[in-house]
């Protein structure tokens, strides 16, 4: 059933005035944010510029629910999917402005514990909630740490 209640606090997650304000004064102050040295945009033990939140189908009306969590140092995400009215579940950070620059970088490196099934992994380079997105798919394993390579080429 859908739950009209936590569709709104994903909304307001994501779009809050407070975050549609902070968003236009970073905008207009600054230019693009530079990565840590190392190339570090998010780990859980240094959470950085990244803040993340679930968002899932209950946003069109469907039942699914996800959440994304720290837990012991790692950030988990789980959901389940239901696939009547949408099914979709996952984790989407807040958007980041300035903008980061990854021009000197080929790519991004994920280490992710997995399950076995297949993840999408997106990237913007657009401030717009449905802009301009960049995919890239990969598989994984049950209960095995991968290091997974998406370089910007693919």
């Amino acid at each position: 059933m859908w739950d009209a209640k936590r569709a709104l606090e994903t909304a307001f997650f994501y779009n809050s005035p407070a975050q549609v304000v902070t968003r236009n004064l970073r905008r207009f102050l600054g230019p693009s944010a530079k990565p840590r040295q190392d190339g570090l945009v998010w780990s859980a033990s240094d959470p950085n510029m990244l803040e993340w939140g679930p968002l899932d189908d209950c946003v069109m009306g469907g039942s699914s629910k996800s959440t994304f969590a720290v837990e012991e140092g790692v950030g988990v995400f789980a959901g389940n999917i239901i696939v009547q009215n949408g099914g979709f579940a996952g984790a989407r950070s807040r958007s980041i402005q300035p903008a980061l620059d990854f021009s000197r970088y080929a790519g991004l490196r994920l280490r992710v514990k997995g399950d076995g099934y297949r993840y999408k992994f997106i990237i913007r380079d657009d401030y717009d909630w449905n802009g301009v997105a960049w995919a890239f798919s990969f598989d994984t394993k049950p209960g095995e740490w991968l290091n997974v390579e998406a370089p910007f080429t693919a």
